[in-house]
């Protein structure tokens, strides 16, 4: 009775391949997960106006550009982004307003990195993955266009320099490339089971829903019986109270021929109430009642002689 198609999906993507399912779903997901990403903005803002401190000690020779990427470009976009998820019409832009404050967050570190002399632009590599972290808390294809368009712009940015000595770059390349696949395996998995977690409870409530229709259902045919047995007791009363203001002794049989009832006259003219008769056979009562007025018309007679 229960059972229903598991809902088909793009194996890559994981988008619902049914329209209004994918809609649903994603109506559900900004709704269940906008405080969380009011956190993570907020914690991801805060972390990284604190790394104006790293700057200071780690790139000196670049700190008045670092902080001015990050004050004047990176934060208040953050804080933009934060304001932006209060309004009733974010829904509309979330992607696109995540996209931009992730990219400019990434970006902007990969310019410090670029720019800072060794070793500070070989330290301040473990911001870059701080921030990779952030990318994977969000869908999957966001977190793929967010991770590998900070991962060909820094590779891009590093070989047009040329700054960074070579083998820097390959482990720079290794970690940063292997990170990322398992950051998207990690979302991947993520975003299944958030997919799953949806689908589970659309069908409970789904469930709920017909059973709240069945019982409404049920309901109705109760008051509908308890109305035509309310109907039908009525009807009886009726009858009886005309069946007692008949004078003539009445009475009525079922189909077995057994006393089923009769009114007030017959049991006043026979002398027994409609208790005792019901249930007897009307034959033996009549053969009964023929074999005593006989008895006692020959009972008369024999005093007679």
């Amino acid at each position: 009775m229960f059972a229903k198609k598991i809902p088909r999906q793009n194996p890559v993507t994981l988008r619902f391949l049914d329209h209004e399912l994918e809609k649903a779903f994603r109506t559900d997901y900004h709704e269940k997960s906008l405080s969380h990403l009011r956190l993570d903005l907020m914690v991801g803002l805060f972390l990284y106006a604190l790394f104006g401190i790293h700057d200071y000690w780690v790139i000196p020779d670049i700190k008045e550009f670092a902080w001015m990427l990050r004050f004047l470009l990176v934060c208040p976009i953050l804080f933009g982004v934060l304001v932006l998820t209060y309004s009733p019409f974010f829904g509309k832009v979330a992607h696109l307003s995540i996209f931009l404050a992730g990219f400019v967050a990434g970006a902007g570190v990969v310019l410090m990195i670029i720019k800072a002399s060794p070793p500070g632009n070989y330290m301040s590599y473990a911001g870059l993955l701080l921030i990779l972290l952030f990318y994977f808390r969000q869908r999957f294809v966001t977190a793929s266009a967010l991770t590998w368009s900070i991962f060909l712009l820094y590779e891009a940015v590093a070989l047009w320099d040329a700054k960074i000595p070579s083998q820097v770059l390959f482990s720079n390349t290794f970690i940063l490339s292997t990170f990322s696949l398992t950051g998207m395996y990690m979302s991947y998995t993520l975003e299944q089971h958030v997919r799953s977690g949806f689908l589970l409870r659309r069908t409970i409530q789904e469930r709920n829903d017909e059973i709240a229709k069945t019982n409404l259902v049920l309901k109705r045919k109760v008051a509908e019986r308890r109305q035509a047995e309310t109907a039908v007791q009525d009807q009886m009363r009726f009858l009886r109270t005309l069946l007692d203001t008949i004078p003539n002794p009445i009475f009525y049989t079922d189909v077995k021929g057994r006393y089923a009832g009769c009114n007030r006259a017959y049991e006043i003219f026979f002398g027994q109430t409609k208790d005792e008769l019901t249930g007897q056979s009307a034959i033996d009562l009549y053969i009964a009642d023929i074999v005593h007025t006989t008895d006692t018309s020959e009972k008369q007679a024999d005093l007679q002689n």
